[in-house]
């Protein structure tokens, strides 16, 4: 079993998309108009160590609280725009909100 890397990339996408991922049993691939480079480097290095980096999505509608959480597969950055690719979305059960997490 791999480990959980220490860091992880917390984003917001629409209740729709976020359905989608969650239906999806393969990967989900996802555009932001961010460049992800701290991100990118970080899950560089987790990948490297064979660790698992982690996504953590909240509703674009109501960011109040955390939705549901992925595995990043891959981080491509083009410009100013970054697309990323998910696995594994499970929703996360109860109220968090992005500060509890800290």
């Amino acid at each position: 079993m791999r480990n959980l890397a220490e860091f992880c990339v917390y984003t917001i996408l629409h209740p729709d998309r976020l359905a989608q991922a969650m239906r999806n049993e393969g990967t989900t691939t996802f555009t932001e108009c961010k460049p992800w480079v701290r991100g990118r480097q970080r899950w560089q290095m987790a990948k490297a160590e064979g660790q698992i980096f982690p996504l953590i999505l909240a509703d674009a509608t109501d960011c109040t609280g955390l939705v549901c959480w992925g595995t990043i597969t891959d981080i491509e950055i083009d410009g100013q725009s970054t697309r990323y690719t998910i696995e594994n979305v499970h929703a996360i059960p109860g109220s968090r909100t992005p500060r509890s997490w800290c």
